[in-house]
């Protein structure tokens, strides 16, 4: 009887807070278990979830409001600007829609 394969579960999960003009910061961050329940707050509120542990892995070093370092800019860009997309929007767009939006 074949088992179904289990999916390995990510270590790590963090949440950036991305304000124009600033660099993204880590306001949240949990592993194993509160991961797990950070990424389902996530997914039930609609935030766009991408899986890198390397990246992941990365930011779990920082601190709680600490800014990304310049060593993490590209692979936070690449990330925000998939978010970007998902929303339909370019990153320098932020005003533009809010007002398309009204």
């Amino acid at each position: 009887m074949n088992k179904p394969a289990k999916t390995k579960q990510a270590e790590w999960a963090i949440g950036l807070q991305y304000l124009p003009d600033e660099p993204p910061v880590v306001v949240s961050k949990g592993q194993q278990a509160m991961a797990e329940a950070m990424r389902e707050r996530a997914e039930a509120l609609g935030i766009p979830i991408q899986e890198d542990d390397a990246l992941a892995t990365a930011l779990s070093t920082l601190n709680m409001n600490e800014q990304i370092p310049e060593a993490l800019f590209a692979a936070v860009a690449e990330l925000l600007a998939w978010v970007f997309w998902l929303e339909g929007r370019a990153p320098d767009s932020t005003e533009a829609q809010a007002e398309s939006d009204d």
